[in-house]
């Protein structure tokens, strides 16, 4: 029978691995300084080398490290999203700088994925959130859901009543003229009660 090293060196490791990890690990604590001044000179010496290896690297475990770091976000959403959040506040020049750059590289990109958005309800709501705000000075509390063929009815400044576009341009109103809104609002009202009496 043969002699094999490496099955006498794996059987040896585990037959002593406790002692040989203490022996490991009090030999680090007390040379340390030296250690990490060793591997400072090393990287600094090989700097290419080691660029290329972990270039290597990660060409040829690409799918697992992003398997990976998809779990990992999956496992630690609300974490990363506080820390960003910490990030932001604690470096905003930093962060806006960084922002800018990205945006200023998927400009193309973003373009399209804005316009996707705003086809969206959500992104059409959105759109009429900001013009109620910066364009009318409005808020935008909606009372019931928005619905397709429906337009936007404000009953005073912050509230507002989806109802049927046939039924808001039934009469002209503006909230400059009280006598005009309360014709609209009963209507509003009206059509919210009927509504809600079919669900």
């Amino acid at each position: 029978m043969s002699f094999d090293p490496k099955a006498y060196k794996k059987a040896y490791y585990l037959k002593n691995k406790e002692r040989l990890s203490n022996e490991c690990k009090l030999y680090y604590e007390t040379h340390k300084s030296e250690i990490l001044e060793k591997s400072k000179e090393y990287r600094d010496t090989h700097k290419i080398e080691i660029a290329i290896l972990n270039k290597k690297y990660r060409e040829n475990n690409r799918e697992k490290r992003l398997k990976l770091s998809r779990e990992w976000y999956i496992d630690n959403k609300e974490q990363i999203s506080i820390t960003a959040k910490i990030d932001r506040d604690n470096n905003p020049i930093k962060y806006k700088a960084r922002s800018k750059k990205y945006y200023d590289s998927h400009k193309e990109e973003y373009k399209i994925r804005k316009q996707e958005y705003y086809n969206t309800v959500s992104g059409k709501l959105s759109i009429m959130k900001s013009i109620d705000k910066r364009k009318r000075n409005l808020g935008s509390e909606l009372i019931n859901d928005w619905f397709e063929g429906c337009n936007r009815h404000h009953v005073n400044k912050n509230q507002i009543i989806c109802i049927p576009k046939e039924i808001h341009k039934l009469y002209p109103h503006n909230h400059k003229k009280p006598e005009t809104m309360l014709i609209v609002n009963k209507l509003a009202f009206e059509y919210l009660t009927n509504s809600m009496k079919q669900l």
